[in-house]
């Protein structure tokens, strides 16, 4: 089949984004996103002043931002980054010559916490310096992921924890549960390092669990023993010659500190 034209590629956009919105068939609206690709390829052989039109470059944009939104929202990271470094040629390369896109920075922004997922933190950084300060000082979609890349250059993964209640939109939400899920990980490993054992009550709000049976499934994947009649946990204690990013005794006292915290608060 061939590449549909300017036209088509604008009515598929539209049927497409009615599609996601009413959760439809995937394959259908993979089906369209292939053709959507397509279009886009062939705009690389158009002569240069068509390409350049403002129309054309609108309607990439558009299906650019259409693409990495579903991709993240169908858990397609590789997708979704792919998307927004396409995105970036629109957002910046052409921003003397188009029209601003209204969801600059929610993409911009969701695309810097993906990258505190990935522990990019010098292209998290090189990104930050392409914006306007306006943007950083006051967007939402920018100011979340900033605050939430601070609070894990200080260690304060509590404020991580709590970010994920404070997102600027839903799709914030799944990368900021991919961080908590790396960061719990982490303090697993701490953990192994630090204790023999922990009341299971700790152990949970040590690892930030939302319920007990996502503590089971931790303590599983890291082959920890509960002890249901002691109310322990017992951890595989270690020596492991692997650097980590923080002390685990301050992530332990940090962490207990906040189940303190939080037991005071219900």
């Amino acid at each position: 089949m061939n590449a549909p034209n300017q036209h088509q590629a604008t009515q598929l956009l539209v049927s497409t984004t009615e599609l996601i919105k009413n959760h439809a068939d995937p394959i259908q609206i993979n089906s369209n996103f292939t053709q959507l690709k397509k279009y886009l390829i062939s705009n690389y052989f158009l002569d240069s002043k068509t390409k350049t039109d403002e129309s054309v470059l609108v309607l990439n944009r558009r299906i650019l931002e259409l693409g990495a939104e579903y991709a993240l929202s169908t858990g397609q990271v590789e997708s979704f980054e792919s998307y927004i470094s396409q995105l970036f040629v629109y957002y910046f390369d052409y921003s003397q010559i188009l029209p601003p896109s209204e969801q600059k920075c929610y993409y911009i922004g969701l695309y810097l916490l993906f990258l505190l997922t990935q522990n990019r933190i010098s292209d998290f950084h090189l990104l930050l310096e392409r914006l306007e300060y306006s943007e950083i000082e006051s967007n939402q979609f920018i100011v979340h992921p900033i605050k939430v890349e601070q609070a894990l250059m200080e260690g304060s993964y509590k404020k991580v924890y709590l970010a994920r209640n404070n997102v600027p939109s839903p799709s914030f939400a799944f990368l900021v549960d991919i961080l908590m899920s790396t960061i719990r990980n982490e303090i697993a490993k701490c953990a192994n390092e630090s204790y023999d054992y922990l009341p299971i009550n700790d152990a949970k709000s040590l690892l930030f669990c939302n319920s007990i049976d996502e503590f089971h499934a931790i303590a599983k994947s890291n082959g920890w023993e509960i002890s249901p009649k002691e109310s322990r946990v017992y951890f595989k204690t270690k020596k492991n010659d692997e650097s980590f990013d923080f002390d685990p005794n301050v992530v332990i006292e940090q962490s207990l500190s906040f189940a303190q915290e939080l037991e005071r608060i219900v």
